[in-house]
């Protein structure tokens, strides 16, 4: 059976969903996201939600922004109940509003 993931938007006119990530303790964290479909990635979180969640660093990646530019950011690995199921997935350290891309869709 199918699961339907709802949502809103918001007042700039971005799809927003809210979505729950767990920290090392699996506290549960709930955030809204913009679901952004130029993001082929999983997640892009801030640093202060990062650090609030005490997510263990991967590596240091480049990253192609929306201007063809290049800049090098970290990898964390994060937690998130997806439709009902605890997933081990990349989140990448922006100084932006929480983002969840196609990878995680």
């Amino acid at each position: 059976m199918e699961t339907i993931i709802r949502g809103r938007v918001g007042p700039m006119l971005e799809p927003k969903i809210s979505v729950t990530l767990l920290d090392v303790t699996d506290n549960p964290i709930v955030l809204d996201v913009t679901i952004d479909t130029a993001f082929t990635g999983f997640l892009a979180l801030p640093t202060f939600i990062i650090t609030q969640l005490c997510l263990p660093s991967v590596s240091k990646v480049p990253i192609e922004l929306a201007d063809g530019s290049t800049v090098d950011r970290m990898y964390y690995d994060a937690r998130i109940e997806w439709r009902g199921v605890v997933r081990s997935v990349r989140a990448v350290e922006m100084e932006t509003t929480p983002v969840i891309g196609t990878q995680l869709l």
